[in-house]
């Protein structure tokens, strides 16, 4: 009788993108978890999966965040730059479109004597990251965004006072007409025009005198190959060993690139494509993004 109530209660919520969670489910979800036999590498990807479908009950993602902190899984892309790095410990780690420091906390976690650079020209975003690189040793942030010129350029932040997910987007591209609404989301309520100092990465290091990055992580909302173009002479003397990067499948923004163009432009720079991570789909059906590890080929 109860479980039928809630099934009902569920088919009513359903119609609004909504769900409980019962404590059951939480069970079943540990007890499916155990039951992949302890291959940890096949549960992170399970994990992952789930936490990357468009799901609209933040309750039921917070299920999935509590198990991934109390089993204490290491990220597949961790284990990638592992086995490419082979047990290097004082790394160059540049986080480019650094958010809050979400990323540089599993950086310093895995790898304690990496040195970070983190970049964030959102002011709002990088108080809170300057707050986590307080945490640790070896850390610079910089409240400058990295692109293809050195300069003054408006960003958009776009914001949903229904969707906490809107609040992470930043960008120096405006949202295409309804490719939030496409993508499972409305439209944001407003867009606010900040502006923010930007320079190219190759004048950022020539100024720092850095000579080598191990990583170079980018997650700049589609303008990901801006970054890239201001970061040539680097790139093409084979001064970045990995470049871990988001790449947008569905086309949210204006001029946005799409795979083709980051394959052949890895491909040209000599980069393999090593993996592929963090997969979201739309619907549990078509890919909207993606994150990827490029790493300079040694051919």
């Amino acid at each position: 009788m109860i479980s039928k109530f809630r099934k009902i209660i569920n088919s009513i919520l359903k119609i609004f993108g909504l769900k409980i969670i019962f404590d059951e489910d939480y069970i079943k979800i540990q007890n499916e978890i155990k039951d992949l036999n302890d291959e940890r590498i096949n549960t992170e990807i399970y994990i992952n999966n789930l936490m990357n479908q468009n799901i609209t009950d933040s309750n039921f993602k917070d299920i999935l965040s509590n198990i991934i902190q109390k089993e204490n899984f290491e990220p597949v892309y961790i284990k990638s730059f592992k086995s490419i790095l082979d047990k290097k410990k004082h790394l160059t780690f540049f986080d480019v479109g650094a958010h809050r420091g979400e990323t540089i906390k599993e950086i310093k976690k895995y790898f304690p004597d990496a040195k970070l650079y983190s970049f964030e020209p959102f002011k709002e975003s990088f108080d809170d990251l300057k707050e986590v690189s307080k945490l640790f040793n070896n850390s610079e942030v910089f409240n400058i965004g990295l692109s293809n010129f050195n300069g003054i350029e408006k960003l958009y932040n776009y914001i949903d006072n229904d969707n906490s997910y809107m609040s992470v987007i930043n960008s120096t591209s405006k949202l295409l007409p309804g490719s939030m609404t496409k993508f499972g989301y409305k439209d944001p309520d407003k867009i606010i025009e900040i502006e923010c100092e930007f320079s190219t990465l190759d004048k950022f290091i020539t100024n720092k005198k850095i000579d080598f990055i191990d990583i170079l992580k980018i997650d700049v909302q589609g303008n990901e190959y801006k970054v890239l173009e201001g970061a040539d002479n680097i790139i093409s003397s084979g001064g970045i060993k990995i470049i871990y990067l988001e790449i947008l499948v569905f086309p949210f923004y204006e001029k946005q690139k799409d795979l083709s163009y980051y394959l052949s432009y890895f491909d040209d720079k000599k980069y393999e494509l090593f993996g592929l991570y963090n997969l979201s789909y739309q619907n549990n059906s078509r890919i909207l993004q993606f994150d990827a590890v490029f790493l300079k080929s040694d051919k």
